[in-house]
């Protein structure tokens, strides 16, 4: 049998020239896929840590640098909202309880909250064949964020003939809305039939026409605070056209059956537990921002600590990997090298093809690792959460890490002499 025909990839493609990148880039890649089929569980875990870190350091850093900047001030966090309808039973938020709620130490205010699904077009809109319907919610401290506002206009209280939409109503930019005029059709019910079997039958009116003026815009790229395609007016405005879908006034409504929400407004962020805590004595349904970003804050502090553990784990692993697989790469080809050697190929030439070989092994597993947890991020919190450093740092990193591990088996390979290294074989 001829030295050719014994000869392995390995030693087929160096043979043709003593020094050429080409043929050492091809056999690279052939060796790659023939270890990532035969050690793919290795690679497998470094993708697996590699996505989470790129998760932990994106959404969850993002997260906390949100929930940072909400802790500023923002009056949504001063704002505990009540429902009427408890896992016990319903609790009717009357003119008297809402009395009860304003005198409770750090109240600032308390506004009914419920809303009702309207049609709104611009006034210059003549045709009126696209109706866009909205939900109407009253506009308290806990607003969504502005992208726009007259300058006569104070962002904090509207005026009855005042509203605010969403940016991009109508096919209109922010700039373009605020100061436009709009009709808002609200169809009250006269009367409610109520039948035997308990059902009822609401008998409406004619549609009120209300003309209004943007006042402001909010954001509504990723849904407003009360979901995507919410409008806000004057409360007591909200009050009155929510009454007349109940077919009722607004003063019946307060001493009957009541809203079936309320947004309490603290004085500061600080009183909001405290808030709570009495609106809970007295048996009242509540929830607030600020309690919600409390109870997340250790769980992000947790994921964000996880998350740099993980990006050491990384490399540690790395080192691991790369010990075991130098070995057992070495082991496995010493015949190959050992002919390579004697064949002259300088142990240069042989160290860079190994160490090649199992960088680009960790460069593919970084690669799918990152695109993993980028994909993850963006469906989970969007592209701005994205970290491009920290993805960037990820590529190199585990390649490194198993070439650095592997330096023992691969300097030792590369100091045996031929002889010794084909006897072994």
């Amino acid at each position: 049998m001829t030295t050719a025909s014994r000869m392995s990839p390995l030693e087929a493609s160096l043979c043709g020239t003593e020094n050429s990148p080409m043929r050492d880039s091809r056999l690279i890649r052939g060796e790659l896929l023939r270890t990532l089929r035969r050690h793919w569980a290795m690679p497998l875990f470094l993708v697996l840590l590699v996505g989470f870190v790129v998760v932990a350091r994106g959404p969850v850093a993002d997260a906390r640098a949100s929930a940072t900047a909400l802790g500023t001030g923002d009056g949504s966090l001063r704002t505990v909202s009540v429902w009427a309808n408890t896992p016990d039973g319903r609790t009717p938020l009357t003119g008297k309880r809402i009395r009860e709620i304003g005198r409770l130490p750090g109240v600032v205010a308390v506004t009914p909250y419920d809303s009702d699904s309207v049609e709104v077009y611009l006034a210059d809109d003549q045709k009126r064949d696209d109706p866009r319907v909205l939900t109407l919610h009253p506009w308290t401290a806990a607003h969504p964020r502005l992208v726009s506002h007259g300058d006569s206009t104070d962002p904090e209280r509207l005026a009855a003939n005042e509203i605010v939409l969403a940016d991009g109503f109508a096919g209109r930019s922010a700039r373009q809305l605020v100061g436009r005029e709009v009709v808002v059709l609200h169809t009250p019910i006269e009367r409610v039939e109520r039948s035997p079997d308990g059902g009822e039958a609401a008998h409406g009116g004619e549609p009120r026409e209300l003309r209004l003026t943007i006042a402001a815009v909010h954001d509504d790229s990723l849904g407003s605070l009360d979901g995507p395609g919410s409008a806000y007016v004057n409360p007591k405005l909200a009050a009155e056209l929510h009454a007349g879908s109940r077919a009722t006034t607004v003063e019946r409504l307060y001493a009957t059956e009541g809203f079936d929400s309320l947004q309490v407004e603290v004085g500061s962020a600080e009183q909001v537990g405290d808030v709570q805590r009495q609106l809970r004595e007295a048996g009242l349904y509540s929830a607030s921002i600020t309690s919600q970003l409390r109870a997340l804050s250790p769980a992000l502090s947790l994921l964000d600590t996880v998350g740099s553990v993980a990006l050491w784990l990384v490399v540690g692993l790395a080192l691991v990997f790369g010990l075991a697989m130098g070995t057992q790469r070495v082991r496995s080809r010493l015949p190959e090298i050992g002919l390579l050697k004697a064949l002259g190929f300088s142990e240069g030439r042989i160290f860079r093809v190994l160490a090649g070989e199992l960088f680009a092994v960790g460069s593919v597993a970084a690669l799918l690792g990152v695109s993993l947890g980028a994909l993850v991020a963006v469906v989970v919190s969007g592209a701005a959460s994205l970290q491009p450093l920290t993805m960037a740092l990820l590529l190199p990193l585990p390649g490194t890490a198993l070439v650095v591990g592997a330096l023992i088996p691969l300097s030792y390979a590369r100091r045996l002499p031929p002889d010794s290294v084909l006897r072994h074989g």
